[in-house]
Protein backbone atom coordinates (compact mmCIF):
# COMPACT_ATOMS: atom_id res chain seq x y z
CA UNK A 1 0.00 0.00 0.00
CA UNK A 2 2.18 3.26 -0.97
CA UNK A 3 -0.55 5.52 0.85
CA UNK A 4 -3.22 5.92 2.93
CA UNK A 5 -4.81 7.80 5.52
CA UNK A 6 -7.11 5.81 8.19
CA UNK A 7 -5.93 2.33 6.83
CA UNK A 8 -7.53 -1.02 8.20
CA UNK A 9 -6.02 -4.48 7.05
CA UNK A 10 -7.88 -7.37 7.76
CA UNK A 11 -6.42 -10.95 7.04
CA UNK A 12 -7.88 -14.73 7.66
CA UNK A 13 -4.15 -16.49 8.09
CA UNK A 14 -0.58 -15.00 7.94
CA UNK A 15 -0.04 -11.60 6.38
CA UNK A 16 3.85 -10.33 5.05
CA UNK A 17 3.28 -6.58 4.47
CA UNK A 18 4.75 -4.50 2.26
CA UNK A 19 5.15 -1.02 2.33
CA UNK A 20 2.32 0.84 4.28
CA UNK A 21 2.22 4.22 4.52
CA UNK A 22 -0.47 5.49 6.75
CA UNK A 23 -0.67 9.53 6.87
CA UNK A 24 -3.12 8.65 9.74
CA UNK A 25 -4.03 5.41 11.96
CA UNK A 26 -3.09 1.98 10.78
CA UNK A 27 -4.58 -1.10 12.45
CA UNK A 28 -3.60 -5.00 11.25
CA UNK A 29 -5.53 -7.59 12.22
CA UNK A 30 -5.02 -11.45 11.20
CA UNK A 31 -5.39 -14.78 11.66
CA UNK A 32 -1.68 -15.70 11.72
CA UNK A 33 1.70 -14.27 12.00
CA UNK A 34 2.46 -10.87 11.05
CA UNK A 35 5.23 -10.22 9.23
CA UNK A 36 7.11 -7.58 6.39
CA UNK A 37 9.04 -8.43 3.40
CA UNK A 38 12.71 -6.60 3.49
CA UNK A 39 13.42 -3.63 2.33
CA UNK A 40 9.95 -2.39 3.05
CA UNK A 41 8.86 0.12 5.99
CA UNK A 42 5.69 0.69 8.08
CA UNK A 43 4.89 4.21 8.82
CA UNK A 44 1.78 5.40 10.12
CA UNK A 45 0.59 8.08 12.99
CA UNK A 46 -0.07 4.92 15.38
CA UNK A 47 -0.55 1.51 14.92
CA UNK A 48 -2.98 -1.27 16.19
CA UNK A 49 -1.17 -5.15 16.09
CA UNK A 50 -3.70 -8.04 16.44
CA UNK A 51 -2.46 -11.73 15.49
CA UNK A 52 -3.97 -13.57 18.08
CA UNK A 53 -1.93 -15.53 21.56
CA UNK A 54 -0.61 -18.12 19.37
CA UNK A 55 1.03 -16.04 15.97
CA UNK A 56 4.02 -13.88 16.18
CA UNK A 57 4.85 -10.71 15.14
CA UNK A 58 7.63 -9.30 13.58
CA UNK A 59 8.19 -5.96 11.83
CA UNK A 60 11.97 -5.28 12.59
CA UNK A 61 13.05 -3.26 9.23
CA UNK A 62 15.01 -0.53 10.10
CA UNK A 63 12.65 2.18 7.86
CA UNK A 64 9.44 1.70 10.39
CA UNK A 65 7.89 4.51 11.89
CA UNK A 66 4.96 3.52 13.82
CA UNK A 67 3.86 6.64 15.95
CA UNK A 68 4.72 9.09 13.23
CA UNK A 69 4.52 12.91 14.52
CA UNK A 70 4.72 12.08 17.96
CA UNK A 71 2.01 13.50 20.20
CA UNK A 72 -0.72 11.11 21.52
CA UNK A 73 0.06 8.27 18.59
CA UNK A 74 0.69 5.01 20.23
CA UNK A 75 2.40 1.69 19.22
CA UNK A 76 -0.35 -1.01 20.41
CA UNK A 77 0.05 -4.53 20.28
CA UNK A 78 -3.78 -6.29 21.40
CA UNK A 79 -2.24 -9.96 20.82
CA UNK A 80 0.59 -11.45 20.00
CA UNK A 81 3.38 -14.10 20.82
CA UNK A 82 7.20 -13.28 20.16
CA UNK A 83 6.45 -10.14 18.90
CA UNK A 84 9.96 -8.27 17.33
CA UNK A 85 9.41 -4.15 17.03
CA UNK A 86 12.10 -2.16 15.46
CA UNK A 87 11.38 1.83 14.70
CA UNK A 88 13.34 4.63 13.38
CA UNK A 89 12.46 7.24 15.51
CA UNK A 90 11.01 7.65 18.99
CA UNK A 91 8.50 5.25 20.07
CA UNK A 92 5.44 5.63 22.24
CA UNK A 93 4.04 2.12 23.22
CA UNK A 94 1.15 1.74 24.25
CA UNK A 95 -0.99 -1.26 25.46
CA UNK A 96 1.18 -4.50 24.77
CA UNK A 97 -0.36 -8.40 25.19
CA UNK A 98 2.44 -10.42 24.35
CA UNK A 99 2.21 -13.86 25.17
CA UNK A 100 5.52 -14.60 24.41
CA UNK A 101 9.01 -12.57 24.14
CA UNK A 102 8.92 -8.97 23.41
CA UNK A 103 11.82 -7.24 21.60
CA UNK A 104 11.63 -2.90 21.05
CA UNK A 105 14.47 -1.36 19.61
CA UNK A 106 13.79 2.08 18.43
CA UNK A 107 16.59 5.26 17.70
CA UNK A 108 15.03 7.28 19.49
CA UNK A 109 13.48 6.99 22.75
CA UNK A 110 10.98 4.51 24.22
CA UNK A 111 8.48 5.72 26.30
CA UNK A 112 4.79 4.98 27.70
CA UNK A 113 1.57 6.56 27.45
CA UNK A 114 -0.21 7.24 30.82
CA UNK A 115 -2.75 4.53 31.70
CA UNK A 116 -1.33 1.98 29.67
CA UNK A 117 0.51 -1.43 30.63
CA UNK A 118 3.00 -4.11 29.25
CA UNK A 119 1.82 -7.47 29.59
CA UNK A 120 4.40 -9.69 28.66
CA UNK A 121 4.87 -13.48 29.39
CA UNK A 122 8.43 -14.11 28.33
CA UNK A 123 11.18 -12.20 27.99
CA UNK A 124 12.05 -8.50 27.26
CA UNK A 125 14.14 -6.78 25.10
CA UNK A 126 14.03 -2.93 25.40
CA UNK A 127 16.66 -0.83 23.59
CA UNK A 128 16.54 2.85 22.62
CA UNK A 129 18.35 6.29 22.89
CA UNK A 130 16.19 6.00 26.57
CA UNK A 131 13.89 4.35 28.22
CA UNK A 132 10.68 5.71 30.15
CA UNK A 133 8.71 2.58 30.77
CA UNK A 134 6.98 3.77 33.96
CA UNK A 135 2.90 2.73 34.54
CA UNK A 136 2.26 0.85 37.34
CA UNK A 137 0.49 -1.91 35.59
CA UNK A 138 3.53 -3.20 34.21
CA UNK A 139 3.86 -6.97 34.17
CA UNK A 140 6.84 -8.79 32.97
CA UNK A 141 6.95 -12.66 33.36
CA UNK A 142 10.51 -13.22 32.76
CA UNK A 143 13.54 -11.15 32.34
CA UNK A 144 13.75 -7.63 32.00
CA UNK A 145 17.13 -6.45 29.40
CA UNK A 146 17.62 -3.07 28.95
CA UNK A 147 20.14 -1.07 26.54
CA UNK A 148 20.01 2.47 26.58
CA UNK A 149 22.21 5.59 25.55
CA UNK A 150 21.05 7.63 28.21
CA UNK A 151 18.72 6.86 31.23
CA UNK A 152 16.19 4.19 31.62
CA UNK A 153 12.71 3.65 34.30
CA UNK A 154 11.20 0.91 34.71
CA UNK A 155 8.20 0.19 36.57
CA UNK A 156 6.78 -3.34 37.11
CA UNK A 157 5.30 -5.67 39.60
CA UNK A 158 7.95 -8.25 40.43
CA UNK A 159 11.57 -7.82 38.23
CA UNK A 160 14.16 -9.86 36.90
CA UNK A 161 16.79 -8.16 34.78
CA UNK A 162 18.53 -9.59 32.27
CA UNK A 163 21.54 -7.76 30.05
CA UNK A 164 21.93 -3.84 31.55
CA UNK A 165 23.60 -1.17 29.50
CA UNK A 166 22.28 2.01 30.61
CA UNK A 167 25.24 4.34 30.86
CA UNK A 168 22.84 7.38 32.66
CA UNK A 169 20.60 6.76 35.71
CA UNK A 170 18.99 3.41 36.16
CA UNK A 171 15.79 3.54 38.23
CA UNK A 172 13.37 0.84 38.80
CA UNK A 173 10.63 0.45 40.74
CA UNK A 174 8.80 -3.26 41.81
CA UNK A 175 7.81 -5.13 44.20
CA UNK A 176 9.35 -8.08 46.29
CA UNK A 177 13.26 -8.29 45.87
CA UNK A 178 15.28 -7.83 43.07
CA UNK A 179 18.14 -9.98 42.04
CA UNK A 180 20.76 -7.12 40.93
CA UNK A 181 23.13 -8.98 38.27
CA UNK A 182 26.38 -10.28 39.69
CA UNK A 183 28.50 -7.82 37.31
CA UNK A 184 26.31 -4.19 36.94
CA UNK A 185 27.53 -0.84 35.95
CA UNK A 186 25.23 2.15 35.34
CA UNK A 187 25.38 5.86 35.73
CA UNK A 188 23.25 6.03 38.95
CA UNK A 189 21.27 3.42 40.21
CA UNK A 190 18.26 4.24 42.09
CA UNK A 191 15.59 1.22 43.59
CA UNK A 192 13.18 3.79 45.10
CA UNK A 193 13.15 1.92 48.34
CA UNK A 194 12.95 -1.56 46.94
CA UNK A 195 14.75 -4.51 48.68
CA UNK A 196 17.42 -6.27 46.49
CA UNK A 197 20.20 -9.22 46.89
CA UNK A 198 23.31 -9.22 46.22
CA UNK A 199 25.94 -11.62 44.23
CA UNK A 200 28.18 -9.90 43.10
CA UNK A 201 30.19 -6.28 41.82
CA UNK A 202 27.29 -3.25 41.63
CA UNK A 203 29.07 0.31 40.16
CA UNK A 204 28.10 3.63 39.16
CA UNK A 205 30.18 5.61 37.09
CA UNK A 206 29.90 8.87 39.16
CA UNK A 207 26.08 8.89 40.31
CA UNK A 208 24.41 8.10 43.73
CA UNK A 209 23.43 4.90 44.69
CA UNK A 210 20.00 4.30 46.25
CA UNK A 211 19.28 0.57 47.30
CA UNK A 212 16.67 -0.45 50.16
CA UNK A 213 16.81 -3.34 52.04
CA UNK A 214 19.79 -5.44 51.27
CA UNK A 215 20.32 -9.38 51.07
CA UNK A 216 23.81 -10.69 50.34
CA UNK A 217 23.99 -14.10 48.79
CA UNK A 218 27.46 -14.42 47.90
CA UNK A 219 30.61 -12.02 48.76
CA UNK A 220 29.38 -8.52 47.37
CA UNK A 221 30.81 -5.22 46.33
CA UNK A 222 29.41 -1.56 45.87
CA UNK A 223 31.41 0.90 44.84
CA UNK A 224 30.96 4.55 43.66
CA UNK A 225 33.47 7.09 41.68
CA UNK A 226 32.45 9.79 44.42
CA UNK A 227 28.51 9.22 44.46
CA UNK A 228 26.67 8.46 47.68
CA UNK A 229 25.68 5.24 48.90
CA UNK A 230 22.43 4.97 50.60
CA UNK A 231 20.59 1.13 52.11
CA UNK A 232 18.34 0.09 54.08
CA UNK A 233 19.01 -2.95 56.24
CA UNK A 234 21.74 -5.20 55.86
CA UNK A 235 21.45 -9.30 56.31
CA UNK A 236 23.16 -12.66 55.25
CA UNK A 237 26.31 -14.99 56.25
CA UNK A 238 28.72 -13.13 53.43
CA UNK A 239 31.13 -9.60 53.08
CA UNK A 240 30.03 -6.38 52.17
CA UNK A 241 32.10 -3.86 50.73
CA UNK A 242 31.30 -0.83 50.18
CA UNK A 243 33.99 1.58 48.26
CA UNK A 244 32.13 5.19 47.89
CA UNK A 245 35.81 7.51 46.93
CA UNK A 246 34.82 10.80 48.08
CA UNK A 247 31.09 9.95 48.86
CA UNK A 248 29.05 9.57 51.77
CA UNK A 249 27.33 6.37 52.89
CA UNK A 250 24.16 6.08 54.97
CA UNK A 251 23.30 2.39 55.98
CA UNK A 252 19.29 3.20 57.29
CA UNK A 253 18.86 -0.02 58.88
CA UNK A 254 20.29 -1.96 61.53
CA UNK A 255 23.01 -4.56 60.34
CA UNK A 256 22.12 -8.58 60.93
CA UNK A 257 18.66 -7.97 62.44
CA UNK A 258 18.05 -11.23 60.39
CA UNK A 259 21.18 -13.01 59.47
CA UNK A 260 24.08 -11.81 60.84
CA UNK A 261 26.96 -10.75 57.53
CA UNK A 262 29.92 -11.99 58.16
CA UNK A 263 32.04 -9.09 57.44
CA UNK A 264 31.36 -5.36 55.99
CA UNK A 265 34.64 -3.58 54.58
CA UNK A 266 33.71 0.56 54.60
CA UNK A 267 36.46 1.90 52.26
CA UNK A 268 36.55 5.65 51.19
CA UNK A 269 37.12 9.43 53.00
CA UNK A 270 33.77 10.38 53.13
CA UNK A 271 31.44 10.73 56.23
CA UNK A 272 29.41 7.18 57.20
CA UNK A 273 26.19 6.45 58.92
CA UNK A 274 25.26 3.36 60.26
CA UNK A 275 22.04 3.08 62.06
CA UNK A 276 22.91 0.02 64.42
CA UNK A 277 24.34 -3.33 63.97
CA UNK A 278 21.79 -6.31 65.72
CA UNK A 279 25.10 -9.19 64.64
CA UNK A 280 28.13 -8.14 62.40
CA UNK A 281 31.63 -10.64 62.14
CA UNK A 282 34.44 -8.23 61.02
CA UNK A 283 33.86 -4.57 60.55
CA UNK A 284 37.00 -3.09 58.59
CA UNK A 285 38.14 0.40 58.33
CA UNK A 286 41.26 -0.52 57.22
CA UNK A 287 40.79 1.16 53.79
CA UNK A 288 39.12 4.54 55.26
CA UNK A 289 40.80 7.30 54.26
CA UNK A 290 39.30 9.85 55.90
CA UNK A 291 35.71 11.39 57.13
CA UNK A 292 33.97 9.99 59.99
CA UNK A 293 31.73 6.63 61.21
CA UNK A 294 28.91 7.48 63.19
CA UNK A 295 26.79 4.77 64.96
CA UNK A 296 23.31 6.33 66.19
CA UNK A 297 21.87 3.11 67.83
CA UNK A 298 23.96 0.36 69.40
CA UNK A 299 26.10 -2.05 68.10
CA UNK A 300 26.96 -5.72 68.37
CA UNK A 301 30.12 -6.07 66.25
CA UNK A 302 32.71 -9.41 66.87
CA UNK A 303 35.91 -7.66 66.03
CA UNK A 304 36.59 -3.75 64.39
CA UNK A 305 40.18 -3.04 62.53
CA UNK A 306 40.77 0.55 61.40
CA UNK A 307 44.02 2.15 59.88
CA UNK A 308 46.14 4.89 60.95
CA UNK A 309 44.13 7.36 58.87
CA UNK A 310 42.67 10.78 60.36
CA UNK A 311 38.90 9.79 60.61
CA UNK A 312 36.61 9.71 63.55
CA UNK A 313 34.83 6.80 65.37
CA UNK A 314 31.25 7.82 67.25
CA UNK A 315 29.96 5.14 68.76
CA UNK A 316 26.72 7.18 70.32
CA UNK A 317 24.27 4.30 70.86
CA UNK A 318 26.87 1.91 73.07
CA UNK A 319 27.18 -1.47 72.46
CA UNK A 320 29.44 -4.50 72.35
CA UNK A 321 32.60 -4.83 70.02
CA UNK A 322 34.92 -7.75 70.13
CA UNK A 323 38.88 -7.40 70.07
CA UNK A 324 38.68 -4.02 68.59
CA UNK A 325 41.91 -2.35 67.23
CA UNK A 326 41.73 1.77 67.05
CA UNK A 327 44.52 2.63 64.68
CA UNK A 328 42.54 5.63 63.44
CA UNK A 329 44.01 9.26 64.21
CA UNK A 330 41.16 11.27 64.11
CA UNK A 331 38.34 11.01 67.46
CA UNK A 332 37.15 8.55 69.08
CA UNK A 333 33.59 8.61 70.78
CA UNK A 334 32.42 5.58 73.05
CA UNK A 335 29.21 5.99 74.64
CA UNK A 336 27.51 3.61 76.60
Amino acid sequence: MTSGKAVQIQNASALQLGNVAASSTLSVTTGGAISQAAGTAVTAAGTTLTAGTTHDITLANAGNDFDQGGGTATLTVTSGRNVQLRDANALQLGNLAVSGALSVTAAGAVAQASGTHLSVSGTTGLTGASLALTQTSNSFGSAVSLTSAGDASLTAGRLALGNVSVPGALTLSYTGTLALPASLTVGSLNTLGGAVSLAGAVATTGGAMQLGAVTLTADSVLATAGGHVTTGTINGAKMLTINPGAGTVAINGTIGGVAKPTALVLNGSGAATIASVTALGLLDLSGKTAGSVTFPGSVNIDSLTTSANPYSIAFNGGGTIGDPIFSNTGTLTSIS
